[in-house]
């Protein structure tokens, strides 16, 4: 293994900065555990959300892979979280020595930009019920969760109106409308501030065929 001082731990709460944009790029960022949101400040100086990362994916890849002196965004721990901060000098030479991690990793670019693509078709092209739907089904991907028998599944997260909003591209007032519809339509219930997913399959459904 690899000295401890190349490959640190940090815990992080809800609501707290990973990465703070224009900050020096030191080391690579890899979610271990919980979910981080990508964001980007406008010309306003509004964020603007990029993206979500769970485990095994990496804030601000761009940054490292294309050796940015600067973070150009920021990203916030949105459940509690622990990141593994990684030296560029041995993130190369665990791609050089271990081709099952090389793999891994080019995998995990894959799928951020794949949600990347995703994102930026619903934003211009679906009205805000079918962003949300979007939304949950990709932290239920995210959060590794499998349905179980009656395809119901808990969201392990407290998200608040605002913060959703963001995520979905919209105001806090259209999202209570959607989750209001989405309610009554038996998609999702509100239990205890958590989101659950009433039919994982029922809310793929309404997406088809673009997302699954």
């Amino acid at each position: 293994g690899e000295p401890t001082s190349l490959v640190v731990l940090k815990h992080y709460r809800p609501g707290q900065h990973v990465i703070d944009e224009g900050e020096p790029v030191t080391r690579l960022h890899l979610v271990c555990r919980g979910l981080v949101m990508v964001t980007v400040l406008d010309e306003s100086g509004m964020e603007t959300v990029l993206h979500l990362v769970g485990v095994g994916g990496i804030p601000g890849v761009t940054d490292n892979l294309l050796d940015g002196t600067r973070h150009s965004m920021s990203a916030e721990a949105l459940t509690h979280a622990t990141i593994a901060f990684i030296k560029p000098d041995v993130l190369s030479r665990l791609i050089e020595k271990d081709p099952s991690f090389a793999t891994k990793f080019l995998r995990e670019i894959g799928i951020q930009v794949r949600f990347l693509e995703q994102r930026h078709r619903y934003l211009h092209s679906h009205n805000a019920f079918n962003r949300t739907a979007q939304a949950f089904l990709q932290m239920v991907h995210l959060f590794g969760l499998e349905a179980t028998n009656n395809n119901k599944v808990v969201l392990p997260i407290r998200l608040k109106r605002s913060i959703l909003a963001q995520i979905v591209g919209a105001t806090p007032e259209t999202i209570s409308r959607v989750m209001t519809q989405m309610r009554k339509k038996d998609l999702i219930q509100l239990m205890d501030h958590q989101i659950v997913i009433s039919n994982v399959q029922q809310l793929r459904d309404t997406l088809k065929p673009e997302f699954s």
